[in-house]
């Protein structure tokens, strides 16, 4: 079983939200004219490049709904949710990764930084069944 932390963890986000790059346009098009995985995946590392955590986890959350499972997309999916101070959510994505691949070293850099944060955050010892 999995402790969530009763807070999220305090992490550096913008205090508003920043105009949308040119890039993030572009691929959006992109996205628009084919809607496929690649797409998905593209605008939303993307965004979360730029920070715009809650617009990526959306987007990939609508791209996993039609491409399930589509690994880069759950991977950047953990790492926005991860960089917007939910390791809880995080980990379940990255440990979602990590089982058909288990030797995807990124997920497993970033779940095992999850398991610091909520060690961290609760003061003892991550439980995972």
């Amino acid at each position: 079983m999995l402790v969530r932390p009763s807070a999220k963890l305090n992490r550096t986000r913008r205090a508003t939200p920043s105009p949308v790059s040119p890039r993030v346009d572009e691929l959006r098009r992109r996205l628009e004219r084919d809607p496929g995985p690649t797409a998905f995946a593209l605008v939303a590392e993307e965004l979360r490049r730029d920070g715009e955590y809650e617009e990526c986890v959306r987007v990939c959350r609508e791209g996993l709904q039609r491409y399930s499972p589509y690994p880069s997309l759950q991977l950047t999916l953990g790492r926005a949710l991860f960089e917007d101070g939910d390791p809880v959510m995080a980990h379940a994505e990255l440990e979602a990764v990590l089982r058909p691949a288990p030797d995807n070293i990124i997920a497993g850099r970033l779940l095992e930084q999850c398991r610091q944060a909520l060690v961290g955050s609760v003061g003892a010892p991550l439980v995972v069944p």
